[in-house]
């Protein structure tokens, strides 16, 4: 999860050397805090949660929240404010600028990046194949799969995924992701892995390190940059409480829901005020 603190600095360095400057007094003036970043890129978009559980286990897609982070990158610029309440159910607790949002599939970029420190150091190669650090991956024809094919969506498993006991248990996820089944040949074609390639990831990490990956993406890749508070995967209980609620909504649900929204808007349009 993450927090949108007002200290922003950490991500200077972190995000490139280029610096773009904006008039944000206009901005401030309407209630957004706001620091000039460095980055790469004027548009960049910060996305901010997590695949850890929501507080209480519940979750809802970040449209449909009576919260929200509004972050708008203008040349380089990261302006932000957050609206409306963490929680709602047993009295309302305003969001804040200490809110811990979902990270969603951002956690995948935490994931890599705390591979990639396991390269600078020596321990892993990105032609590793991950049965050479998890040999039970080798069932089902995968045994040749390797680290770079996972980490740019080329593994072949693409509906691979572990079940919610597993978030808990580590070595029932291990044994989980190594009885992933092939949805096609490895390397043949690349596809988004929603929740596979980042867990196969993560049990690598953990078989080189001998810890939690949680910990190690906390000590290799959050402290480093003095984020260690601003962003977790997996929430410690004893900042549980700075989660905003996020509840679940079925697939059908979201669909009904939009296709009501869109005929709405089509009688609005069709009528008599606004054929004038």
């Amino acid at each position: 999860m993450f927090a949108p603190r007002e200290r922003l600095s950490a991500w200077r360095d972190f995000f490139g050397q280029a610096i773009f400057k904006l008039e944000i007094e206009p901005y401030r003036r309407e209630g957004f805090r706001a620091e000039t970043m460095f980055c790469p890129l004027p548009g960049l978009r910060l996305m901010y949660g997590t695949t850890a559980p929501a507080r209480h286990g519940r979750r809802r897609h970040m449209v449909d929240n009576d919260d929200i982070l509004f972050s708008m990158p203008m040349a380089g610029t990261a302006l932000f404010r957050t609206y409306g309440d963490a929680r709602t159910e047993g009295g309302r607790v305003p969001a804040s600028g200490d809110t811990l949002f979902l990270l969603f599939s951002q956690t995948k970029v935490l994931t890599s990046a705390a591979v990639w420190t396991l390269v600078e150091e020596g321990r892993l190669s990105f032609m590793d194949k991950i049965s050479d650090h998890l040999p039970e991956f080798a069932a089902l024809g995968k045994g040749d799969i390797t680290l770079h094919q996972v980490m740019t969506h080329q593994g072949g498993f693409p509906s691979g995924d572990v079940s919610r006991e597993s978030w808990a248990d580590h070595a029932r996820m291990r044994a989980e992701v190594c009885d992933f089944s092939l949805d096609w040949t490895p390397g043949s074609r690349l596809q988004y892995h929603p929740r596979a390639a980042h867990l196969t990831q993560a049990m690598v990490i953990e078989a080189v390190t001998r810890r939690d990956y949680r910990e190690v993406i906390r000590d290799h890749v959050l402290a480093p940059l003095g984020l260690d508070r601003d962003i977790y995967v997996g929430v410690p209980a004893g900042e549980q409480e700075r989660c905003a609620d996020t509840d679940a909504e079925s697939r059908t649900a979201r669909c009904h829901r939009a296709r009501t929204a869109l005929a709405t808007h089509r009688r609005s349009r069709r009528s008599p005020e606004n054929r004038s």
